[in-house]
Order: structure tokens, then C-alpha cells, then sequence
């Protein structure tokens, strides 16, 4: 693969073989200024990188919260109507664990040791995600190619929502505003059993998943299943089909969540999508893509952050991939002045209620017209 990011804080991945060169840096040094800022400033606190007393804190309420849902389940306590709903419980903790402690661990920005990061990753995969397809898809396609069509796989997702301009406008796209977030109900479910076993399984047969991957893949798949469906069916006294409906309620919480979050840094109004010329050739460099590209929202809310993980801070995490998000509310202020002065855009929307908003109407424009302003 050819592709010139200079400084980017990423790993360029074997899975992709498109030729895409960002343009040069020429009159500015953006990248490297504000990253020489921000870490100065981690040595002038005396602060590391990576968690620290309050993100273990946080860490731990998680997965107590997680542990709670799991023996308010296997009580055998409740009925049907409560065995549901603390289903319906673990899908919010799942999200949680997904956008906090799984996130960070996936990015190496939870421990120094990326051993350790591996090992606590592996939470999401028993949570019937995938760790490895994670760090594929999105800290190599999303975190380099953002909103490049045909690159970045969070916006390339099929023909049922139009979320990049260069997609085939279908007649029922029109409605996409109205059903997009009750379709994210889905996207936790599709990503474990449908999406990535089916990448899993056809990159194993092209060689470029090893019989070990595929094996610790399907392991942790199988373990779920075990955990979540076959043995409450077996060991609980309600009804077979409640813990598959419990389930599915799971996978619908944690997909919703989800998938509203993600959503909100890159498909909303005043973001671009940048598409390569013939040869590959982008028209910005790097680091003045991602700026174009991502959007923040209520960064000044720490309740906010502190329930997504920090991932209404994308600008920053975009730059930063590899500090723990904990620290994005002092490091925002260093980014934005940096920006100033380069005269790079920095795109925050106040609140979470206008970011989800601003999503919808461009879900609408995506929707309903071929050009994207």
C-alpha cells in the first residue's frame, strides 16, 4: 500500500491494497506542533499518557455494573418481564464497556504494555465482538481514511443507509432520517454474526487470517453463546425463548447506543467527504483531513464524556489515538488554540442533543440530494 501521512500516529494495515497518497504538507506543520505541545504539557503535570486513578475507577464501576447484570440474571429471581430487562441492562453496560474500557484498551491507550491492552481487549470480543477485525477496520480504514468513500468502513455500510455522497441514491433513502437509529438497534448484532464472520472467514481463506485468529475468533463467539443463551435456556425456570429474547433486547440496546455515538464525529452538516482523484491523489494532507473530516460535540460536558468514553471528543482522538480519553478535556484546549492559529477548522457542536440533531439532517441532505454542500 502507498500512502504518505506524515507523523500519523496509526499502523497502515495489510488488508488493503488501493494506491491513496495524502498531498504533502507546504505551509504549515499543524501535526507536529500541537503533538509537541500536548505531550509537553503531559511532562509539565508530571501525567502519563495512558489511564489513570479515575479511569481505573470508572473501569471497575463498569464492571461491577457488568457482573451485577450478569447474577441478576442467573438468579433466577426475576420472571420473564425481569429477566428481560436486565438483559436490556447489560446491552447499556456492554456499550459501556465498548465505548470506555474496550475502546481505549483496542487503541493501546489503556496500558503502556500492549500485552495488557490485548488481554483487556479480549472483553469485547466475550461481549461476541471482535477485538482483531476492530483494530482492522477501525484503527487502520477509519482512523487513516476518514470519510473516503470506499476506504473508510464506518461510513461504507451497504444500501440501506446513504451515508457517504458518492453512494447510489435510492428512492427509499428519502425515509433514511427516520429509520436510521432504529436500525442501529442492529448494528451490534450484525457486527458479531453476520459482518465479521463472514470476514473472518473469507480473509482466513485467502490466507491472510492465521488458523490461530480464526480459532480465538470463533472461540470467544461460541463462549457467548454459551454464557448469554445456552445456559440460561438450561438453567433458568422461565420459558426457553426468554433468554433469546433477552438477547436480542442486548445486542438492540448496545447497537443503538452505539451506533448514534459513533455516528456523531463524521456524518453530520459542515464535515467533508474526500474523494481520491484517478491516480489516488487526496487534495489535503493528514492532518488537515482529519480536521475537515471529524466534528466534536459537548466538550464541555463531563457527564457526556464520561458516558461515551470520550468519543465526543473525535478531533482529539483522531490526533491522539493512542492517550486514554480521560485526558481530552485538558487536551481539547491545547488542539483548538493550535487550530487557531493555523487556521484549521475545529468543528464542536455544544451539545449532544444538537450533534444528534445535526446528524439527522444529514442523513436527510444525504438522503435526498446527490450533492453534498
Amino acid at each position: 500500500m502507498k500512502s504518505v501521512i506524515k507523523d500519523s500516529p496509526v499502523i497502515i494495515s495489510p488488508y488493503y491494497t488501493q494506491n491513496v497518497t495524502f498531498a504533502k504538507r507546504r505551509d504549515h506543520d499543524f501535526l507536529a506542533v500541537v503533538k509537541k505541545r500536548v505531550y509537553e504539557e503531559f511532562k509539565r503535570r508530571g501525567l502519563s499518557p495512558y489511564a489513570n486513578g479515575a479511569m481505573i475507577l470508572k473501569t471497575l464501576s463498569i464492571l461491577a455494573a457488568y457482573a451485577v447484570c450478569v447474577a441478576a440474571i442467573f438468579s433466577d429471581y426475576f420472571g420473564p418481564s425481569g429477566v428481560i430487562l436486565w438483559y436490556a441492562a447489560l446491552g447499556f453496560v456492554c456499550s459501556m464497556n465498548g465505548l470506555n474500557i474496550a475502546h481505549d484498551a483496542m487503541h493501546g491507550s489503556y496500558f503502556r504494555s500492549q500485552r495488557l491492552n490485548k488481554w483487556l481487549a479480549y472483553f469485547f470480543d466475550f461481549n461476541s465482538t471482535s477485538s482483531f477485525i476492530w483494530r482492522i477496520s477501525h484503527n487502520t480504514y477509519h482512523h487513516i481514511y476518514t470519510n473516503i468513500p470506499g476506504l473508510d468502513n464506518d461510513i461504507d455500510k451497504g444500501s440501506l443507509l446513504r451515508l457517504q455522497p458518492t453512494d447510489p441514491l435510492l428512492k427509499f433513502h428519502y425515509w433514511q432520517n427516520w429509520y436510521a437509529i432504529p436500525l442501529y438497534t442492529l448494528l451490534t448484532f450484525n457486527w458479531a454474526w453476520i459482518s465479521d464472520i463472514y470476514w473472518c472467514v473469507k480473509e482466513h481463506r485467502k490466507g491472510k487470517v492465521t488458523h490461530r485468529e480464526a480459532a480465538v475468533f470463533f472461540a470467544f463467539k461460541a463462549a457467548n453463546l454459551l454464557v448469554f443463551v445456552i445456559l440460561p435456556m438450561i438453567l433458568l425456570s422461565v420459558s426457553w425463548w426468554v433468554p433469546l429474547v433477552g438477547y436480542l433486547l442486548l445486542h438492540m440496546t448496545a447497537g443503538v447506543v452505539s451506533g448514534t455515538v459513533f455516528q456523531l464525529g463524521h456524518v453530520v452538516e459542515g464535515v467533508e467527504f474526500v474523494v481520491p482523484d484517478d491516480e489516488g491523489n487526496l487534495p489535503y494532507d493528514w492532518a488537515l483531513h482529519e480536521m475537515l473530516t471529524t466534528s466534536n460535540c459537548c466538550t464541555k460536558s463531563h457527564w457526556v464524556t464520561h458516558w461515551v468514553g470520550g468519543l465526543n471528543f473525535q478531533i482529539e482522538h483522531h490526533l491522539f489515538p493512542n492517550i486514554c480519553h480521560v485526558h481530552y478535556l485538558w487536551i481539547c484546549d491545547i488542539v483548538k488554540q493550535t487550530a487557531e492559529e493555523f487556521n484549521f477548522p475545529y468543528k464542536d457542536i455544544p451539545t449532544f442533543r444538537g450533534a444528534v440533531a445535526s446528524h439527522l439532517r444529514a442523513l436527510k441532505k444525504l438522503g435526498r440530494q446527490t450533492h453534498w454542500p
